[in-house]
C-alpha cells in the first residue's frame, strides 16, 4: 500500500531540520521536510533503519507492536521507591519544596515498625529498584534507615541500591558511615552552584552552613564514600546573576567533582510562597540554562570536562531511550508505575510531588493507600490515580500528538494541576513543555553544527 508513514518535524535553524516518527528513529536534514522530499528520501537504507517508510501497512504492524512494547514496559511495578523517615529538618532552606517540620517534632516521624515498610515495599516494588531516603532531613534518623535497609536484606529477595538524600548538617556517626560503606549508600547532596548562593539560600541551625558541608563531604570521602557522592543544585534567582563559567570552576574545585545536577525552583512546599521573592518566569531560567550548555562546551574543547545532568535527561532520551528511566520522561507518565514514595504519616503516593502537594493542601484524594503498623496495606479510591495515568499518554495528548519532540518526552500530569487546575493541562502553555522544547532545541542546534558530538554524548552518558 503506498502512502508516506506519518512523521513531524521541527526547525532547529535556517537549514536545519529535525525530523522524527512514532517509533523514536530521528534524524537531522538539511531541506525543507516537505512531502516530496519524504517521497524521494524516506525509501532509502538510512532512512529505513530509523522506521521512516512508505508502506503504511508495514508501518500498522509495526506501530502497534512498537507502542504496545513501550506500554508493557511502563506499565509495571514501582523500580523507585521514596521513604520519608521523617520530616523534620535542621535547615529552613528559602525555596525548601517540602513543608518541613520543626527539629522538635517527633509527630513527623515515621513510626511504622521498619518491618512492616519493608513487607508492603517487597509487596509492590520491582525486582530491581532504587530505594531513595527522602525527607526532611534523614540523617537525623540514621537508626531507622539502617533498620530498614537491613529489614529489606534480610527478607527481601529483589535487588536494590540505596541513595540517601541530604543537606549534610546532622554530625556522622562513624558505625553509620562504616554501615553505609557496607552497603554501598550513595548520597545525594545539596549544593547550590556556589558557596556565597549557598549560604544565603540554605540557612542551617548554626552558622557557616558551607563549611559543615566541607567538613562532612571529607568525613564522607575519608570513610571510603567518597566515588557515591553526587550533588543537586537548585537554581534561584541569585544563581541566574553568576556566570556559569564561575560556577562550574567552583563546583570543580570546592567540591572537587566534575558532575551535577541542576533544577529549577519548585511549585510544592514553601517554594509555592517564596516562588515570587526567590524564583524567575521561565525565560530567564531557560536563557542561564543556554549560557550553562555553552560553558560546559566551551570547557570542554579546552580539555576541561565537566557536565549537568539535567542535560543527560534530554540527551538520554534522544540516543539512549531504552536506558533512559527517569520518570519524568515516562510514556505513560511515572507516577504509581515506575514510582511510588512511603510519606512520614504512612501514606503512599504516587510522585515526590504528589506528597509534597499533600502536605499544603491535605486533599485526601492524592495518596493512593495506607500502611498500618503490621505491614497491611490498605488502597483508597483509585478514580484520580487513574485519572493521572489516563491523561498522561502523549499520543492523545493536544498539541504533543504534532510535536517532533514527542516520541522521546514525558508529561507532568502534577504540575499540570498545580499551574492549570487539571492533570492533562495543556502543554504549550506548561512549564514542563516549555523547558523541554527549549532543551531538546538546545542540544540538537548544537549537535546539528557539531558542537556537540557523538563522542561527548557517549562520555556524558557513560
Amino acid at each position: 500500500m503506498g502512502g508516506l508513514i506519518p512523521f513531524y518535524f521541527n526547525r532547529l535553524s535556517a537549514q536545519k531540520f529535525f525530523i522524527s516518527n512514532l517509533f523514536g528513529g530521528w534524524k537531522i536534514v538539511d531541506e525543507i521536510p516537505s512531502l516530496e522530499f519524504a517521497s524521494s528520501h524516506f525509501g532509502r537504507p538510512d532512512f529505513r533503519s530509523k522506521g521512516f517508510g512508505s508502506n503504511v501497512n508495514e508501518f500498522k504492524r509495526s506501530a502497534i507492536l512498537a507502542l504496545s512494547t513501550k506500554y508493557k514496559r511502563a506499565v509495571t511495578k514501582p523500580s523507585l521507591i521514596m521513604v520519608v523517615p521523617t520530616l523534620r529538618c535542621d535547615h529552613s532552606c528559602t525555596y525548601c519544596q517540602v513543608s518541613r517540620a520543626p527539629l522538635s517534632s517527633e509527630s513527623h516521624d515515621l513510626r511504622i515498625p521498619e518491618n512492616a515498610i519493608a513487607k508492603v515495599i517487597n509487596q509492590i516494588a520491582a525486582p530491581v529498584f532504587k530505594l531513595e531516603i527522602q525527607g526532611g532531613e534523614p540523617l537525623l534518623r540514621t537508626a531507622y534507615i539502617q533498620r530498614l535497609v537491613d529489614e529489606l536484606r534480610e527478607k527481601s529477595n529483589k535487588s536494590f541500591e540505596v541513595v540517601i538524600t541530604t543537606a549534610l548538617g546532622p554530625p556522622l556517626e562513624i558505625t553509620f558511615l562504616e554501615w553505609a560503606k557496607k552497603n554501598s549508600v550513595s548520597f545525594s547532596i545539596s549544593f547550590d552552584g556556589v558557596r556565597a548562593v549557598h549560604d544565603k539560600q540554605r540557612r542551617w541551625i548554626k552558622s557557616n552552613e558551607s563549611q559543615n558541608l566541607l567538613n562532612q563531604i571529607e568525613l564522607l570521602k575519608s570513610a571510603g564514600l567518597g566515588h557515591r557522592l553526587a550533588f543537586v543544585n537548585t537554581i534561584t534567582k541569585d544563581l541566574l546573576s553568576v556566570d556559569p563559567k564561575e560556577m562550574i570552576l567552583e563546583v570543580s574545585e570546592l567540591l572537587g567533582v566534575d558532575r551535577l545536577f541542576s533544577r529549577p525552583i519548585s511549585n510544592y512546599g514553601f517554594a509555592a510562597t517564596t516562588r515570587k521573592a526567590l524564583g524567575y518566569n521561565v525565560d530567564s531560567y531557560l536563557q542561564f540554562m543556554n549560557r550553562y550548555l555553552d560553558s560546559i562546551l566551551e570547557f570542554y574543547s579546552q580539555g576541561k570536562y565537566f557536565f549537568d545532568d539535567s542535560f543527560g535527561i534530554y540527551l538520554g532520551a534522544l540516543f539512549r531511550p531504552e536506558d533512559n528511566g527517569h520518570v519524568d520522561f515516562m510514556n505513560p507518565s511515572g507516577y504509581g508505575l515506575s514510582a511510588a514514595i512511603v510519606n512520614y504519616d504512612g501514606k503512599i503516593f504516587g510522585a515526590d510531588e504528589a506528597r509534597m502537594l499533600y502536605e499544603t493542601t491535605h486533599n485526601t484524594a492524592l495518596p493512593i493507600g495506607q500502611i498500618n503498623r503490621d505491614g497491611s496495606l490498605i488502597m483508597n479510591d483509585s478514580s484520580f490515580h487513574e485519572e493521572v495515568i489516563a491523561q498522561s499518554f502523549k499520543e492523545t495528548k493536544p498539541h504533543c500528538d504534532l510535536c517532533a519532540y514527542s516520541p522521546f518526552c514525558g508529561s507532568d500530569p502534577l504540575g499540570d494541576l498545580v499551574e492549570q487546575g487539571d492533570v492533562q493541562g495543556f502543554m504549550p502553555s506548561s512549564d514542563f513543555c516549555e523547558t523541554a522544547t527549549f532543551m531538546f532545541d538546545a542540544i540538537l542546534s548544537r549537535y546539528a553544527d557539531g558542537r556537540i558530538t557523538d563522542e561527548m554524548v557517549g562520555r556524558w552518558l557513560g
